[in-house]
């Protein structure tokens, strides 16, 4: 009796991620299933990536240190908006949130209790001409806190840390440029429109939840995430748009769904496009490049 091909690819799509996501983070993954749980169902091969994918980011908020974290500085920022972000993470945490003052951002600085690490930890702000930059190494996370519909562009660069980034109305947000080595990303951002993400990934792990205006005008967005060695679930909610995807892995494996229609590659390329993508006035394409990764993408319209 042989395998179905979706459950091999999706066994080595998990394989890969284990593998390019380090140990850490997956203690973590098996300390959230208690004992006589059952665990994490195996077949549903979605929700374990997604559980692997949110640790990269979850863990480096926990911290390697011991105790509760303690309050370093807290400050409110008057900013004129639009905000650029750029954010540069080593070892450290930084999670960009949502908060209802308008023209303010909030940084809260917070200190892991006994840090098991090196002493030369450093946290960094500093906001100038409508730029915010934020800082963060081992031992610190940092929360910023940001008004909605605010920023429109995010840079961020992450070695051995995590950066979070949840933001429901993100209807001004135009790039996002990330590049991820040794770390994670998460993305839960909604109200989007003319995106232009480019995410490249280099033993990490990405996760993005990611809701699209269905009642804007024309929006014409695109995503392109690479991969060399680690994982990627990236799930995108677009009622409205036309859908063009893109997966090609190498020495690694993808799954790619487009309204319920699952199609799977293990060392190979696949990809979908709708009939009226090019003349549509609202269109997403999606890029998926993996070497030594695996790949999940969901698209629901």
């Amino acid at each position: 009796m042989g395998f179905e091909k979706d459950f091999v690819v999706g066994a080595i799509v998990l394989a890969i991620a284990l593998v390019g996501i380090v140990s850490p983070f997956l203690l973590y993954v098996s300390g959230r299933v208690s004992p006589g749980s059952g665990g994490i169902n195996a077949t549903d091969i979605g929700s374990l990536i997604s559980s692997i994918m949110s640790a990269v980011t979850h863990f480096k908020f926990m911290g390697f240190g011991l105790g509760s974290p303690t309050l370093v500085k807290e400050e409110t920022i008057n900013v004129t908006g639009p905000l650029k972000l750029n954010v540069l993470v080593k070892g450290g945490g930084v999670s960009v949130l949502e908060w209802g003052k308008e023209g303010r951002v909030r940084i809260v600085v917070l200190r892991e209790g006994m840090v098991l690490g090196p002493s030369t930890s450093i946290y960094e702000y500093r906001y100038a001409n409508d730029v915010l930059n934020v800082v963060s190494a081992d031992g610190y996370v940092i929360k910023v806190y940001v008004p909605p519909d605010y920023v429109s562009a995010l840079n961020t660069r992450i070695s051995g840390g995590g950066l979070q980034v949840s933001v429901s109305d993100a209807t001004t947000l135009r790039t996002i440029n990330a590049t991820i080595n040794g770390g994670g990303i998460e993305l839960r951002l909604g109200k989007l429109a003319n995106l232009t993400a480019v995410i490249k990934v280099s033993g990490g792990g990405v996760e993005g939840r990611l809701s699209f205006l269905s009642d804007a005008g024309p929006s014409a967005s695109s995503i392109k995430v690479s991969v060399a060695g680690g994982g990627v679930d990236i799930r995108v909610h677009a009622p409205t748009h036309a859908f063009k995807v893109t997966c090609s892995a190498e020495s690694g494996a993808a799954n790619v769904v487009v309204r319920g229609e699952k199609r799977s590659v293990v060392n190979g390329n696949v990809s979908y496009e709708d009939p009226n993508y090019v003349n549509a006035s609202r269109k997403l394409s999606i890029d998926i490049a993996v070497s030594g990764g695996g790949a999940n993408v969901w698209l629901s319209g």
